[in-house]
């Protein structure tokens, strides 16, 4: 058993961060053509599918690391790297900073208006940004609204460390929601 290094993960973690990406953009695409449901309706259904699809293609394998890491740690084969999650989940906000750095500049007319190509780029948060703009251009949108894309940089973060957390300590969310121990009947003798 080898442990994968910080540059391993962050590669692998970007591959699932595109390919999130583009899964999110179909769905979100599919749900949109729904045009007979509300819009809140579909906002609804949209952020029902796509945070869940998006943040487990980031948190699964940060999470199995972090297993494995554990386990190393444990048999004194590894040393302890609490940090492992951070680590990796500042390499992961990267294009996040730099796309809201782009939309920020877009939104001061110096650069042109980029919004729907940011859009694109954060598919997982689609609903969000429906709420936040539902207009295709950045000239509508007020301060707050860009303050609100720049605190969504940090959900890459959010998810890896809590991934490499959890993992680490051996908490698997996915246990905890699949199987549900039932409460046992007291007997009497």
């Amino acid at each position: 058993m080898k442990e994968k290094s910080v540059f391993k993960m962050i590669i692998s973690s970007y591959g699932n961060m595109l390919l999130g990406g583009i899964l999110c953009f179909f769905v979100a695409v599919s749900l949109s053509m729904l045009n007979f449901l509300p819009m809140v309706l579909i906002n609804i259904l949209l952020f029902i599918f796509l945070i869940p699809l998006y943040s487990m293609l980031i948190y699964s394998p940060i999470w199995t690391e972090a297993d494995r890491n554990r386990n190393m740690v444990q048999f004194g084969h590894l040393e302890e790297d609490k940090f492992k999650g951070l680590k990796i989940g500042i390499f992961l906000i990267i294009p996040y900073l730099i796309a809201n750095l782009v939309l920020t500049l877009s939104w001061c007319k110096v650069i042109p208006d980029i919004y729907p190509i940011y859009k694109i780029f954060n598919s997982h948060l689609w609903p969000l940004m429906n709420i936040l703009n539902f207009n295709a251009s950045v000239e509508k949108m007020n301060i707050f609204s860009i303050m609100i894309c720049w605190l969504t940089s940090f959900y890459p973060l959010i998810v890896s460390v809590i991934a490499y957390f959890l993992g680490f300590k051996g908490i698997s969310v996915s246990e905890k929601l699949i199987y549900k121990n039932k409460p046992r009947k007291k007997r009497r003798y």
